[in-house]
């Protein structure tokens, strides 16, 4: 009974390693490759042309700018004791720069989801760019005040999360 428990882990975890060696001598970055296989692998079909496309993108100038803007937020929340999982409270937001980067991701989400292309998600990921910018530069996320504290590590969570299903950005350099 075990066996059949097993069994299609161990056939995903084989078609995953070839697809990624297959990719790779193919000339594509190992970074690249894994990045995306992280996320889709699952779907073969879709992960290698998500390859192939992130390659691409690799070599323009959006995609740093893209994985510099996740990279940030992903940072600050990773490994966070406190709850970032509550919702974000607009009402607690204290600075412009709080309500641009919310009203920015509001728009943004219902655009993101992980049956897009990675080309469209970073597209349009690059909205993000300017709001985080402006948030890190003018707002202090650990303050002592422990509700602003946790809304503004929430709404960093939110937008670290965008990427699921899609493209593990951490892999790539430059995060």
């Amino acid at each position: 009974m075990i066996f059949f428990f097993f069994f299609p882990f161990k056939v995903h975890q084989f078609v995953t390693r070839r697809l990624e060696q297959f990719l790779m001598d193919k000339g594509i970055s190992p970074e690249v490759v894994r990045s995306v296989l992280s996320e889709r692998a699952r779907r073969p079909g879709l992960a290698t042309k998500s390859v192939y496309k992130m390659e691409s993108l690799s070599k323009g100038e959006l995609l740093p700018k893209v994985v510099e803007a996740y990279s940030r937020p992903t940072r600050i929340v990773r490994g966070k004791d406190s709850n970032v999982d509550v919702e974000v409270d607009d009402q607690a937001f204290e600075t412009n720069e709080e309500k641009a980067l919310w009203n920015t991701y509001l728009s943004l989400k219902s655009k993101i989801h992980p049956d897009m292309e990675v080309d469209d998600f970073v597209e349009a990921s690059s909205v993000l760019v300017e709001p985080l910018e402006n948030f890190f530069n003018e707002v202090f996320v650990m303050v002592e005040d422990e509700r602003v504290r946790t809304n503004r590590l929430a709404l960093l969570k939110k937008i670290a999360d965008l990427p699921r299903g899609i493209v593990d950005l951490s892999v790539l350099p430059g995060f």
